[in-house]
């Protein structure tokens, strides 16, 4: 368990261990804060064995009624004992995959021939791959992907982000996520993933898509699977049956990526979500009211302050704040 905590917190546990690590994690919550919180306070790039044992057990002597484990009187003692033991261990295995397992970056990493890359909050990034296949990467998305493609093109995400692949008759592209298997030869289609509402999503630009169920562990189960056509999306739920399909009503599902936002008769609720996404925006509607009021306007790449100026003086609303912050108040439209 010790290297599958340490391969899920520096982000290099495949998708079957990220779920096994996270079901172990619901049974042992405090265990599992005590090696989140070392491994948060250690820089593993310059990982010191001896400085991570007294940071380690400096920390659990503080703990209220902590005994050795030779006087377990309390019941916990002897448990963080263990779990100050582990730790240690858990950081010399990080520090291997971060030094001694390959090369890293601040934002990307290389194991044993696998590059993982994340994005940061409000922060986007191509990534071209070794058949030249492009990933464009939204916020607070990973991306793992073999350095040369063998036999086999297949990556593993979550998030968001849109792929635009390299055509190859022989070797079809795989995305892998916690619910689906994304299969193509070439084309152009959007992954999103949700963590919390546990479902993968994926919207077709060109071309087609096959996008199946994965049997889920210890369900019994078939996999599912649909094709889908430019302008359809696909949703597989975790806990649900089945692939959903229907035709995409976001035509703005790209604009994180192109900067453009399309509105025809679009509820100002919609636009505020949009420009939420698109502009990492903390935009608030003063009251549920002027939710309903309709906004048809087309913005390509126009900075936020004036998108803010036309909804103003579109529906004569009251808009204050600035950068990123505003909130909109008004009546409400007839």
């Amino acid at each position: 368990m010790i290297e599958l905590l340490a391969k899920y917190l520096s982000g290099n546990a495949s998708l079957e261990e990220q779920q096994q690590v996270e079901e172990w994690r619901n049974e042992n919550q405090e265990e599992f804060l005590s090696f989140s919180e070392a491994w948060s306070a250690t820089d593993v790039k310059s990982f010191d064995v001896e400085k991570a044992r007294d940071s380690v057990m400096g920390r659990i002597s503080t703990q209220k009624n902590f005994t050795k484990p030779s006087e377990p009187r309390g019941g916990f003692s002897v448990k963080l004992w263990a779990v100050a033991a582990s730790v240690i261990v858990l950081l010399g295995i990080g520090y291997f995959l971060f030094i001694g397992g390959g090369t890293s970056s601040s934002d990307e990493i290389t194991v044993d021939g696998w590059v993982v890359v994340e994005t940061d909050a409000g922060e986007t990034r191509d990534v071209e791959l070794s058949d030249g296949s492009v990933v464009s990467m939204s916020d607070m998305s990973r991306l793992s992907y073999p350095t040369q493609f063998a036999e086999e093109r297949r990556v593993v995400f979550n998030g968001k982000a849109f792929f635009d692949i390299t055509p190859d008759p022989d070797r079809a592209f795989k995305v892998e996520t916690v619910e689906a298997m994304v299969t193509v030869v070439g084309t152009s289609f959007q992954v999103k993933t949700e963590s919390e509402a546990k479902y993968s999503e994926v919207i077709v630009e060109t071309g087609v898509v096959s996008l199946t169920k994965k049997p889920q562990p210890n369900v019994a189960e078939r996999p599912i699977k649909v094709e889908l056509f430019p302008g359809e999306t696909g949703v597989v739920r975790r806990e649900g049956q089945g692939v959903s399909k229907s035709k995409n009503m976001n035509q703005n599902y790209l604009a994180w990526k192109t900067n453009k936002m399309v509105f025809k008769q679009t509820s100002m609720k919609e636009v505020v979500s949009t420009l939420n996404e698109v502009y990492k925006a903390d935009i608030k509607l003063a009251n549920k009211d002027i939710g309903d009021c309709r906004l048809t306007a087309t913005f390509d790449g126009k900075p936020i302050n004036e998108v803010m100026e036309v909804i103003s003086q579109t529906f004569s609303f009251e808009v204050t704040g600035s950068k990123n912050k505003y909130e909109i108040s008004g009546k409400a439209c007839r």
